[in-house]
């Protein structure tokens, strides 16, 4: 796999370790990347700030690569998959690359496919991360309100050291309480995600479009 990084931060440090890659592979703010650059590779690991992916989508559409990214804080373009598609691209963007966010996602939308269930229910969200992260809610804790289809949930958003990532829902009607707890304990642990999408990007026969972190677990 002849992977670039863009981006080489917390957790795209821990790329770089994992996949060896050398300075010729590397690129920020120091060393932007280009349409030259970027030609000696297969595909492009992006985890720079939400709005400077923003700014580089029309630049890495005009390549061939293919495109993991771990955007938080933005709104995509509306026309993006569409783009994708009509120009060939297979590009992966999730808020979190943790496989078991899949897990979570299939509980939480079976929870909000029964209402009835929730009807006296009390619903709170807790999320930490570090200090230097810049949205809140997270990206995470947004997808887990959207996976429930509901808006009856409070958000208690921390900030705080160099906390990895943790998210914690609970349920609370009148006769017991559920939890749905999550903990990133290793940047390890999004790195790797990101590597298995795009090595599941590179397989054979992967048809154009923009796809999600459930989708490289489920192998479709």
């Amino acid at each position: 796999m002849k992977a670039a990084l863009i981006g080489y931060g917390k957790t795209g440090s821990e790329v770089q370790k994992a996949l060896g890659l050398d300075e010729h592979a590397l690129f920020n703010t120091s060393r932007p990347p280009t349409l030259d650059a970027l030609s000696a590779f297969d595909v492009v690991v992006v985890f720079v700030p939400g709005e400077a992916f923003l700014e580089m989508i029309p630049m890495l559409l005009s390549t061939d690569l293919r495109v993991v990214s771990g955007a938080t804080g933005v709104e995509l373009p509306d026309d993006l998959e569409d783009e994708c598609v009509k120009r060939g691209r297979a590009w992966v963007v999730a808020q979190n690359f943790s496989p078991a966010m899949h897990m979570i996602q299939e509980a939480l939308q079976w929870i909000g496919a029964h209402p009835d269930w929730l009807a006296d229910a009390t619903m709170s969200l807790k999320e930490v991360h570090h200090k230097e992260k810049r949205d809140a809610p997270s990206g995470t804790a947004k997808r887990w309100i959207e996976w429930m289809d509901t808006r009856d949930i409070s958000v208690t958003s921390q900030r705080e050291g160099d906390a990895l990532g943790l998210h914690e829902l609970s349920i609370e009607t009148p006769l017991e309480r559920v939890t749905i707890r999550h903990e990133a304990l290793d940047r390890a642990l999004f790195a790797q995600g990101a590597i298995q999408a795009a090595e599941w990007l590179l397989q054979s026969g992967r048809e154009p479009g923009l796809y999600s972190m459930k989708d490289v677990v489920e192998g479709s």
